[in-house]
């Protein structure tokens, strides 16, 4: 494995510990430093791959950073 991989596996492994601990202790700004490192690795697959579902994977730190704003907004919107 190349230094590019050997990076791009180890901002995954962070981004999902940050995850992990971001939705266990109800952190928003772990879960926004969870998307900003999972970019690189989902980006690097989106680029590379021509299938649909290689495409999607794009989705995974979107979702990520609308769960961070959910959890940011949540005590501030009232119903």
């Amino acid at each position: 494995m190349d230094m590019f991989g050997t990076i791009l596996v180890f901002l995954g492994g962070i981004s999902l510990v940050l995850f992990v601990t971001g939705l266990l202790t109800q952190a928003w700004k772990l879960l926004f430093w969870s998307g900003a490192a999972m970019i690189p690795p989902m980006l690097a697959i989106y680029l590379g791959g021509s299938n649909l579902w290689f495409r999607l994977c794009i989705a995974v730190p979107l979702l990520i950073f609308a769960s961070a704003f959910i959890m940011k907004h949540r005590n501030t919107i009232k119903l």
